[in-house]
């Protein structure tokens, strides 16, 4: 009898969750929420930045065109600066009114 009672509660929470309607589409924020792209962006393409080490770190500066200040959104990675995806992440940020910086860990890549 449990069993039975537990297979039954199993099938119609199946039955349940697939009756569910899916999501038209799986977004990471809320667009609305965002700041609207209002900027120019100029960019600095493998700029080399010098550590303590000595060790040059390859570097994408992406920067809004305007009066400043402007904050600062950092980004390290393993997978290339200048992969298309920090492309659109760097004019992303700045367009909105950051600077963006992408920079190759060290070994990796131009660095």
């Amino acid at each position: 009898m449990r069993t039975a009672l537990g297979f039954l509660l199993c099938l119609l929470t199946s039955a349940l969750c697939g009756a569910a309607e899916p999501a038209a589409e799986v977004r990471l924020w809320d667009e609305a929420k965002l700041s609207p792209s209002r900027y120019e962006v100029r960019m600095e393409n493998n700029v080399l930045v010098p550590m303590r080490d000595g060790v040059l770190l390859s570097t994408d500066i992406y920067y809004p065109v305007g009066e400043g200040p402007f904050p600062v959104v950092l980004s390290r990675t393993p997978y290339g600066n200048n992969d298309a995806g920090y492309v659109e992440h760097g004019r992303f940020w700045a367009s909105r009114g950051y600077v963006c910086v992408v920079q190759d860990c060290r070994g990796k890549y131009d660095s």
